[in-house]
């Protein structure tokens, strides 16, 4: 007996709850972006599935040298990576934290969010102790666990790409210091900066905003 043909027009949703959609697309998404294609193509049901928060926050793009530059309101994929980040998805919060420190100036909502990602991505970790030293904070422990886990020339690299992140967000390179820059706490050196107006991308020993 010949079998019947699925028509091409077929609800999928009469046979997988959308939830469940969500979740096949989520195993897609742990391959990196280009998995998540077929599904996006093939149905506007598998295209709300790969797109869905269950999916999204799974989504693997850390590969992707470009990544933090989509966070660029003028960035194509800058729709995508506001529903990276709503969904939760680990870079895209480590991103967000960037651009939340050296963009909008925002350093302790950057550092309260790096705090939930800083065990996942090793560039969390590194930015989490970066912005702790800059706003003053105790995160000694932390900068002693990165230097026995990483290798000199490891956390070197991570510098590297960090630096990279840092300009793809398009920071703001005059007037950091000002009150955009908000902290609870904040290093001694502050205050001398301020006095000096030095504010246009010098580079301090004790802070990493001059």
């Amino acid at each position: 007996m010949p079998r019947r043909k699925m028509p091409a027009n077929y609800d999928l949703s009469i046979l997988l709850h959308p939830d469940l959609l969500a979740k096949i697309a989520a195993y897609a998404a742990d391959n990196r972006i280009e998995a998540l294609t077929p599904y996006i193509l093939s149905a506007p049901i598998l295209k709300t599935a790969a797109l869905s928060e269950v999916s999204l926050n799974r989504l693997c793009v850390d590969y992707r040298d470009d990544f933090a530059s989509w966070s660029n309101t003028s960035s194509p994929y800058y729709f995508l990576y506001r529903k990276l980040v709503r969904a939760k998805n680990s870079y895209a919060l480590y991103v967000e934290s960037v651009k939340l420190a050296f963009n909008v100036g925002e350093l302790d909502a950057a550092i309260y969010i790096l705090e939930n990602v800083t065990y996942i991505h090793p560039q969390a970790r590194f930015m989490y102790i970066m912005l702790c030293f800059s706003a003053g904070k105790s995160c000694l422990k932390d900068e002693l666990a990165l230097k026995r886990e990483f290798k000199f020339r490891e956390i070197e690299s991570l510098g590297r790409e960090i630096i990279t992140h840092i300009e793809a967000i398009q920071p703001r390179r005059e007037d950091t210091y000002s009150d955009t820059w908000y902290s609870e706490d904040f290093p001694e050196c502050w205050e001398e900066h301020h006095w000096l107006e030095e504010f246009n991308g010098k580079r301090c020993r004790i802070c990493i905003l001059w």
